[in-house]
């Protein structure tokens, strides 16, 4: 555990930059950089773990992928890290997380009551049911929404903007998640 918290450090320091590829729509980059980092963990992993290294193949199987994607997102966007800080960047960071946050308290409120009112109700068995459904529910629909997530939020961050192309933006992706969803 103590070996795998130290990659902490290199998780944190490739969000940056690839957040920042993902808002100028530079996905190839961030593929590219997430199957090197793929690649290279598999051959430290297999390597490590056919020379015996047991468990710690594994972890340094994770370091590897992690220090390939922290390096790569840093070189792909061409990103230093800087103290440097402007009060307009900060000022839009606190809005835009303010309502980040908002927007997860509404969504942990909806989850939560159906479960008490299932677990006060009918008790432990039924919220253990609710809670199987749910999960499978959850999964299926992530399976099929994840991709649309993944491209919502930077093509939104291109056109925000144009208020009517991301109005079109919005509707369209609204339209084809349900296409997507409701069937399933």
């Amino acid at each position: 555990i103590p070996a795998m918290a130290a990659t902490l450090v290199l998780l944190g320091l490739g969000a940056v930059p690839a957040a920042l590829l993902q808002r100028e729509l530079k996905f190839g980059a961030v593929a590219s950089v997430d199957a090197i980092g793929t690649v290279t963990a598999a051959v430290v992993g297999v390597t490590l773990g056919l020379a015996g290294l047991g468990v710690w193949a594994l972890i340094w199987m994770e370091v590897a992928r992690r220090l390939v994607r922290a390096v790569g997102f840093v070189v792909a966007a061409r990103w230093r890290p800087s103290f440097e800080t402007r009060w307009e960047d900060l000022a839009e960071l606190t809005r835009f997380n303010l309502m980040t946050l908002a927007t997860r308290l509404l969504s942990q409120t909806d989850q939560v009551i159906p479960r008490t009112i299932i677990g006060m109700t009918m008790g432990a068995q039924a919220l253990g049911y609710f809670n199987l459904a749910w999960r499978i529910f959850q999964q299926g629909s992530g399976g099929l929404l994840a991709p649309l997530n993944a491209v919502a939020l930077p093509v939104a961050s291109g056109v925000q903007h144009d208020r009517a192309q991301l109005h079109a933006a919005l509707g369209g992706a609204t339209r084809v998640a349900a296409m997507l969803a409701y069937p399933a």
